[in-house]
């Protein structure tokens, strides 16, 4: 992976994203397993990273609808 090509996202990225509430991302970042980290205070996810991770809970979610 190329640095130049690493794109970071922040707790509001991620609401924006998943259309979710802001302390709801929170609590997503801070849920076990999902693949946060912190710099300082702030909470990050690598953009392939959590794109991995949201794929991953669509396999979950459509074993357990079964």
């Amino acid at each position: 992976m190329n640095i130049d090509d690493l794109n970071v996202l922040t707790v509001p990225d991620v609401a924006e994203i998943l259309k979710i509430s802001t302390k709801s991302a929170y609590k997503l970042f801070n849920k076990q397993g999902f693949p946060s980290f912190k710099i300082g205070n702030s909470l990050r996810v690598c953009e392939d990273s959590f794109l991995s991770w949201l794929k991953s809970q669509e396999r979950v979610s459509k074993r357990v609808r079964r």
